[in-house]
């Protein structure tokens, strides 16, 4: 199963009824290059409130869930250090890691705070073929 599937699940669980969007960030030098998967929940019914949850994909059954103002400040540190990041799962711990080869890690807390972001585990689906 893949990460997008597992995220579109949750989604469908937690979110029924809110409005969703699917950002497709790629590297525009290397077009194979994909970053993770990013969802924007608009949890508000009023346009002009920005207060919108972005879950970022960052292993097959681990989620990120973190603010519009962590998302920018982590875009913010990629520019700012010209860093192409990609977020994965260290232990318990988001680490970001620059995609270039030999790429420094970056544990997401120091990036945008330790407080601006959960960690969500989705459910491993049961992989056992079932006998008729």
């Amino acid at each position: 199963m893949t990460l997008r599937i597992c995220m579109e699940k949750y989604i469908d669980k937690h979110y029924l009824g809110s409005r969703v969007s699917y950002h497709d960030y790629r590297n525009k030098d290397d077009v194979y290059n994909r970053k993770n998967p990013v969802y924007e929940i608009h949890v508000s019914r009023n346009k002009k409130d920005r207060a919108n949850l972005f879950l970022v994909g960052c292993s097959p059954f681990c989620i990120v869930q973190m603010s519009r103002d962590s998302l920018f400040d982590l875009n913010d540190f990629e520019r700012s250090c010209k860093v192409r990041l990609s977020l994965f799962m260290d232990g318990n711990d988001p680490v970001c890691i620059d995609s270039r080869a030999g790429g420094a890690t970056y544990h997401l807390g120091c990036i945008i705070g330790n407080e601006n972001y959960t960690v969500v585990q989705l459910p491993v689906p049961n992989t056992e073929s079932v006998s008729h």
